[in-house]
């Protein structure tokens, strides 16, 4: 009975905790506090600095862009995302970042460029896996 009582306890902190701080959830609570990657950077290897292996999906033909109808409207990013998380070991993340590419190398600019899905993976095992399987020309399943 006192672990039930105390579980409640825990629950309803975390939740006010959540709703106080102006997070959905303990996911973008840890998404948006990442210590390895700095909202404030310019460049985007700057912005994942703790992620050596990054992957921009520059075609917007490509199936993470195209929206499915499962339950409800979802993006093809979002299964390529439930497949990191049954495929990917090590930590990785995904964004929806306004970028452009200048020079060979992708910065990020929020007034003229273009919104792009990018994954980000620290081991570089992961990386090529991700590669392998997500970089074909339309990338479909």
């Amino acid at each position: 009975m006192y672990k039930k009582i105390w579980k409640r306890i825990k629950s309803w902190r975390d939740e006010r905790f959540l709703e106080k701080h102006g997070y959905v959830n303990w996911d973008h609570y840890n998404d948006a506090n990442d210590p390895d990657c700095d909202p404030r950077a310019v460049k985007l290897t700057d912005y994942y600095h703790g992620y050596p292996h990054l992957y921009v999906f520059d075609n917007y033909a490509h199936y993470c862009y195209s929206i499915m109808y499962e339950d409800g409207i979802i993006f093809g990013m979002n299964f390529i995302d439930r497949w990191c998380k049954e495929n990917i070991k090590h930590k990785y993340r995904y964004d929806y970042i306004s970028i452009i590419k200048r020079s060979e190398q992708w910065e990020i600019k929020n007034t003229e460029g273009d919104a792009r899905v990018v994954f980000a993976f620290q081991d570089k095992h992961d990386y090529t896996l991700f590669a392998l399987r997500w970089s074909s020309a339309n990338g479909n399943l």
